[in-house]
């Protein structure tokens, strides 16, 4: 039962994150490399299944793509080594994962067309896979940041010593309720209505407004809310 409600968390968490990974870029889709590089999701995809053969790596994975995507967006630029990027804040101490990661980079048919934020997405949703999660489609074409800091994790990403009550005040439009929760766990989808009035050119105007008069970047990631099932 505990490792049921281990695995249902992990799906949950990262299909959270698999939200926001999804970005408002128009540069984003569906079958970027199928030209380019058409075996990169496969080849990505080997080398984590050797990784999680050998360790635990699935955690490690899914705390890399998490606290790279909640503080510059899912550009990689927690995998920038350095004293003064963020690898190197408190909040990542000890965060791991990075070896499967280059073990599947570097297995790369394709040198240099694959960008590091993708590779970084695709084995998230490996990771899932691997535990007996569900797995998604994952679009790519994301650009790798190349500026890192060391003071930005604080800033984004919440101390181990903070409060639920702490969580959900300071971190609000990154969390979801308990329904949505259950939702995603379930693969029952959230939000296909505000995503369809988003996606119609008649109303996304209207919808665009409506955003801009409250926190316009944390409700805009509902563009990116799909239906799992």
């Amino acid at each position: 039962m505990a490792h049921k409600k281990m695995r249902s968390s992990l799906v949950a968490l990262v299909l959270v994150v698999a939200l926001v990974m999804s970005g408002v870029d128009a540069t984003v889709r569906y079958g970027f490399y199928d030209h380019s590089c058409p075996n990169a999701k496969q080849i990505v995809f080997k080398e984590i299944q050797k990784a999680y053969e050998k360790n635990t790596v699935a955690l490690g994975i899914l705390r890399l793509i998490f606290h790279d995507c909640f503080v510059r967006g899912c550009d990689a630029s927690i995998l920038l080594a350095g004293n003064d990027t963020e690898r190197a804040a408190v909040q990542n101490v000890g965060i791991h994962g990075f070896e499967a990661f280059d073990a599947a980079k570097a297995a790369e048919a394709c040198p240099g067309v694959v960008s590091c934020a993708d590779i970084l997405a695709f084995a998230s949703r490996d990771t899932v896979i691997l535990t007996k999660g569900k797995g998604w489609e994952v679009p790519a074409g994301r650009m790798d940041g190349s500026v890192s800091n060391v003071s930005d994790p604080p800033l984004n990403l919440p101390p181990a010593t903070f409060t639920s009550q702490e969580l959900i005040d300071r971190y609000t439009c990154n969390l979801f309720d308990t329904q949505d929760f259950r939702n995603i766990v379930w693969g029952r989808g959230i939000m296909t209505s505000d995503q369809d009035l988003f996606r119609d050119p008649a109303t996304r105007p209207f919808v665009e407004a409506d955003l801009k008069k409250r926190n316009y970047p944390c409700v805009l990631i509902s563009e990116n809310f799909m239906t799992t099932t």
